[in-house]
């Protein structure tokens, strides 16, 4: 009987280790320790008003300064093997970090073979202040960009704002996607996505500790992916830009490599506007942008003469007849119409 007794105490030992322990291996949920402050993250800032942190969010940058913006240190806490963090997550607040007033998050997704396209500030504790810090894009020739960029989320809170030792921290989504998928009006024609060239110019390359952009040189945004589909009808390209400002132009170029001509020129603020006027007329521009991450570009091609259509044999141009992003279409698109 004394063994069997040793060997059951055993087990509810075990028991309780295994109920009093959370690994974040997966799990859907993992409740927080209940000792000390807590960090607490929240991404509802998007278009379904949900929080998303817990399926998107694999790392956190969290940077501590005192009241007066003087750095204290840095607590970095990221999910290994290529995971999110669980739901319910929150990050511990050590006891000794006591002269901390505010703080700002960096957040990033999950790696998937994007790069790691930005840079944040070195700072110095004790000597470096809230105002030195920035993320910015690493240096590239001509500010062109042609990469793929890991996701990323900006957040600040001030200790004032924790309630029962919790401190909520909302997040913002500084990365886009956009997918331009190109395709012929004209059965005949075939379209060679590798014949165009895709810009996206604007100047977002680097943000401070308040999501500001600080910085006014024109980046160009350029595809990290392109290939051709639908069996040579149609083709796409994906590109990945930086937090879109709605007081700065968003310029789309889509040029024809082979003529030299462009095929469209678009300030993409017309268009993100009127699709949130139709769905969203509650919102501003600038809250639409950002809480949408993703926009689709469809563009209807079709071909003419480029210069002289009496030649027998012309060059022929692809221009715009039609645009249709998300939901919202232009039809009779004009190229290069000054929008």
């Amino acid at each position: 009987m004394n063994e069997w007794s040793k060997y059951i105490r055993y087990a509810c030992y075990g028991l309780v280790l295994l109920l009093t322990s959370c690994i974040r291996d997966g799990l859907e949920e993992c409740p927080p320790e209940e000792s000390g402050k807590r960090i607490r993250f929240v991404y509802d800032y998007n278009m379904s008003y949900e929080d998303l942190f817990h399926r998107q969010v694999a790392r956190v940058d969290l940077y501590l300064f005192d009241e007066n913006g003087v750095y204290l240190s840095k607590i970095v806490d990221e999910v290994s093997g290529e995971k999110t963090f669980p739901k319910g997550y929150t990050m511990a607040l050590p006891e000794s970090y006591n002269e901390v007033a505010q703080l700002v998050a960096f957040p990033v997704g999950l790696y998937n073979g994007q790069m790691e396209e930005l840079n944040t500030t070195a700072l110095v504790e004790g000597k470096s202040r809230l105002k030195d810090l920035y993320v910015r894009l690493k240096a590239h020739a001509d500010n062109r960009l042609d990469k793929a960029i890991r996701p990323l989320w900006h957040g600040r809170a001030r200790m004032t704002d924790m309630l029962n030792d919790t401190l909520t921290v909302p997040l913002l989504k500084n990365t886009n996607r956009f997918r331009i998928v190109l395709q012929s009006l004209q059965s005949e024609s075939e379209i060679d996505v590798n014949e165009f060239a895709f810009h996206l110019e604007t100047a977002n390359a680097a943000y401070d500790a308040y999501n500001t952009p600080v910085d006014n040189s024109v980046w160009c945004y350029q595809p990290f992916f392109q290939e051709n589909d639908w069996g040579g009808a149609g083709g796409v390209a994906e590109i990945h830009t930086l937090r879109l400002m709605a007081d700065r132009d968003n310029m789309l170029t889509i040029k024809h490599l082979k003529t030299g001509t462009t095929t469209l020129k678009i300030n993409l603020n017309k268009y993100i506007n009127a699709l949130k006027l139709q769905e969203y007329n509650y919102m501003s521009l600038q809250e639409y942008m950002d809480r949408e991450d993703e926009y689709k570009l469809l563009i209807f091609l079709t071909q003419k003469p480029a210069v002289d259509p009496t030649d027998p044999n012309p060059d022929r141009v692809w221009v715009a007849a039609e645009v249709v992003m998300q939901p919202w279409i232009d039809r009779d698109h004009e190229v290069g119409g000054g929008l």
